[in-house]
Order: C-alpha cells, then structure tokens, then sequence
C-alpha cells in the first residue's frame, strides 16, 4: 500500500512565500469559467508548491504498530471469560 504525500524536507517558508508573491494570480481573472479560473489558480500555486514540497509515493504498512491500538485480526478471544 502506498501514499502520496508533500515532502517538506527542502521547504523554507520565507523563499516560498516570496516566490508565491511573484505569481501572477490575477491572471486567473482573465478566464471566464470558475472552472477555468479554479484550474489555472492550482496550477500556478502547484508549480511554485512542486518546488518547496514535491509530492512523493511512499509506502505504509497496513498493520497499525500503536500502543492501544490493534489490528481485529490480531484480537483473539479469551476462552477462559
């Protein structure tokens, strides 16, 4: 099983929010469609995004190692109770 995730290892908040004020949002504006407008204004966020925090695959166990927490397939019935 995998998970696709942001990988904050190279975010440093002050480059990214300069860079994302260098983005020329109004021109979503020029679309007439929200749709369209709602595209375009993902795309530009994502790309500056791409750069801070790229999304990554990553696999996860499917087995819960939590203290308290337990998989039913690991709960067995006390035959004494």
């Amino acid at each position: 099983m995998s998970r696709t995730i942001g990988s904050y290892k190279n975010y440093d908040r002050d480059f990214f929010l300069v860079d994302l004020s260098r983005v020329p949002f109004l021109m979503v504006y020029f679309f007439e469609s929200l749709d369209d407008q709602v595209g375009a204004f993902n795309c530009l966020f994502l790309e500056v995004l791409d750069v801070y925090a790229p999304f990554k695959r990553v696999k996860i166990n499917s087995r819960l190692n939590t203290p308290g927490i337990h998989h039913p397939r690991d709960q067995t019935v006390d035959e004494n109770s």
